[in-house]
């Protein structure tokens, strides 16, 4: 199937639209990444591009005090609805809107690409307190899963099974090395989550209708040859997980 590309600018304002999908079918982040970040004392720590509060709500089940910031209303008003203990703000990466120093950790969740790297990277030194953690996590799904591999032709969305680099923070003077680390999990979803998943990817929901839908069916078929009888689907996932200390 032929697709429409997008750029970057045009599939980063996508979400909103999409954010019940969003919701619905992206994956959460496991308590053992969360503790190997930021550790088991409570912190008080942001989530910086936080989309609908996939990782805000494993960092309040994790009893740490989080602010989240994101920029499209649609997707924060999500947010606050699903996690009211966070501080929901709308604001960006590059405008952080909370005081110098303010906060233990920031973390970044799935978002990072969508940032200018140098200016976020500043502006996370700047909110961070001495000593403080920048963290980045990637959940990638695993295609050496044949039927995720099917998933991904269908979406047009591959990506590639490692740590993506984290410009302006890796080789900064402002932060110490970066440490990578891989944490395996896996998504129970019924088909129709795994339809919702699809429908939340830009490459799929900034697509023509006609196109959109029919992505859309090829993707219910899929996940419904993958699922038992009466049966949920597993979804497998490789979480990458980086973080540097603000020197």
């Amino acid at each position: 199937m032929n697709r429409r590309r997008f750029p970057d600018s045009e599939r980063a304002r996508a979400f909103g639209p999409v954010a019940d999908a969003y919701e619905r079918g992206r994956p959460t982040y496991p308590e053992r990444a969360i503790t190997w970040l930021v550790g088991r004392r409570r912190r008080t720590v942001l989530d910086l591009g936080a989309g609908t509060g996939k990782l805000t709500a494993a960092l309040l089940a994790a009893g740490h005090d989080v602010v989240a910031v994101e920029p499209d209303p649609a997707m924060l008003t999500r947010l606050a609805a699903r996690s009211p203990a966070a501080w929901a703000m709308a604001g960006s990466a590059e405008a952080i809107p909370v005081a110098a120093a303010s906060v233990d950790a920031v973390l970044v969740g799935q978002a990072w690409h969508w940032f200018d790297g140098q200016r976020a990277a500043a502006e996370i030194v700047r909110v961070l307190r001495p000593d403080g953690l920048a963290g980045f996590l990637y959940n990638v799904r695993d295609e050496r899963e044949p039927w995720v591999a099917r998933f991904a032709a269908a979406t047009g969305e591959r990506v590639t099974a490692a740590a993506p680099p984290i410009d302006g923070v890796a080789g900064s003077p402002d932060y110490g090395p970066v440490e990578v680390r891989e944490f395996a999990h896996e998504q129970e979803m019924s088909p129709d989550d795994v339809v919702a998943l699809a429908a939340s990817m830009s490459m799929v929901s900034l697509q023509p209708p006609a196109a959109r839908d029919a992505i859309l069916r090829e993707i219910e078929a899929i996940a419904r040859a993958a699922a038992p009888i009466g049966e949920a689907v597993r979804l497998p996932y490789r979480l990458f997980v980086s973080r540097a200390i603000r020197r």
